[in-house]
């Protein structure tokens, strides 16, 4: 992986700031960290599941389709 990858480390621990103020607990606090990763995966879980309830949905309407036009 390298640092330009979207996935890359890098972008998570980046820290620009002119007024010399210390950055944001979800920079440097390691369990903020975990717990933005964790909420983001859940959260791409919830959005993979509905897709897939939706992929089902329309292959199973396919299939009849397919099936109540096949010759006997």
């Amino acid at each position: 992986m390298s640092d330009t990858d979207v996935d890359s480390p890098i972008w998570y621990t980046l820290w620009f700031d002119t007024a010399r103020a210390p950055p944001p607990e979800r920079f440097i606090n390691p369990d903020i960290c975990h717990g933005i990763n964790m909420t983001l995966q859940h959260n791409q879980c919830e959005e993979e599941e509905a897709w897939l309830a939706a992929e089902t949905a329309t292959a199973a309407v396919w299939i009849q389709r397919v099936v109540e036009c096949a010759p006997l």
